[in-house]
């Protein structure tokens, strides 16, 4: 009777620890799952810093050459104004004076629509 309940009794330990090393197979899996998980996370992260970097990059140099284009503009129109002969000068005039009251303009609307955004609560 007692080597019966000693046998019984190491069924039970024998099946308790197979219970235990499956719940350890779990968790190192479900681990490693997770692992994987944070990697491509981190990848994906890195990719998009990276093509946002790009993205920064080539509009910061867009800008520079349109500032450097409207730059040579305005120059090209003062050098007119002052060295060229009458026709030239007149032709630069209207057009500085133009691009002038644009510029004037478009502060005015920016500032407008700045001040309607700001009484409806958009910033």
């Amino acid at each position: 009777m007692l080597q019966q309940i000693i046998s019984v009794e190491r069924l039970r330990i024998d099946r308790d620890n197979r219970r235990a090393e499956v719940m350890k197979a779990a968790v190192k899996a479900q681990a490693a799952s997770d692992e994987r998980q944070f990697q491509f996370q981190t990848r994906k992260l890195g990719i998009q810093e990276e093509r946002q970097r790009r993205t920064f990059r080539f509009v910061r140099e867009v800008v520079w050459a349109i500032l450097a284009g409207l730059a040579l503009f305005v120059a090209l129109l003062l050098y007119m104004i002052f060295l060229g002969n009458d026709e030239q000068q007149s032709v630069a005039g209207s057009l500085v004076m133009n691009l002038v009251v644009f510029v004037a303009g478009y502060g005015v609307i920016a500032s407008i629509l700045r001040f309607l955004n700001s009484l409806m609560g958009r910033r």
